[in-house]
């Protein structure tokens, strides 16, 4: 991949994850979302919280864009003939692999979101580098401030009584 589209698509990418983070914050203000699973974090070191911050911020995304990209997107276009399709398919596979983190609509739709994210991407830049950097940068995003974010309650929101 040419060095300017890998760096168009992943500021595309980072953009895309901004407008993301903040849409997953809004969901979370409105309805409740299961927090996701993480471990306790207290009385770990700093070194070993950054270490486990940055291999599941590897891990995860390498794995999961050769499966789901790589692999899925690739047989559903081959089957189906059509890129829109195959980027739904790949993305429905991604979000129904995450109902580890809950098994809840809004959650699921919100990896689902993440997955039409990540497929568009390697679709349009017809590679996976960027989109496993995206995806790592998604990551981050998640644990260090999305997955937080839904483990308080909020006071806005549809059971609150200005909704009712």
């Amino acid at each position: 991949m040419p060095l300017p589209t890998f760096f168009l698509a992943l500021g595309a990418g980072v953009l895309g994850l901004a407008a993301f983070g903040g849409l997953w914050i809004v969901a979370a203000d409105l309805v409740h979302i299961p927090a996701g699973v993480q471990p306790k974090m207290t009385g770990i070191p700093i070194q070993t919280a950054i270490s486990f911050l940055v291999m599941g911020a590897l891990a995860a995304p390498l794995s999961e864009e050769a499966a789901f990209r790589g692999y899925a997107m690739g047989i559903l276009q081959k089957a189906w003939g059509y890129a829109p399709a195959a980027i739904v398919g790949s993305s429905v596979l991604f979000a129904a692999v995450h109902f580890v983190q809950g098994v809840d609509a809004v959650k699921l739709s919100l990896y689902f979101g993440a997955g039409i994210l990540f497929a568009t991407i390697g679709y349009m830049t017809n590679s996976l580098y960027a989109v496993m950097v995206v995806h790592s940068l998604g990551d981050v995003l998640g644990f260090t401030v999305l997955w937080p974010h839904d483990q308080t309650h909020h006071a806005m929101g549809l059971q609150d009584p200005m909704f009712a």
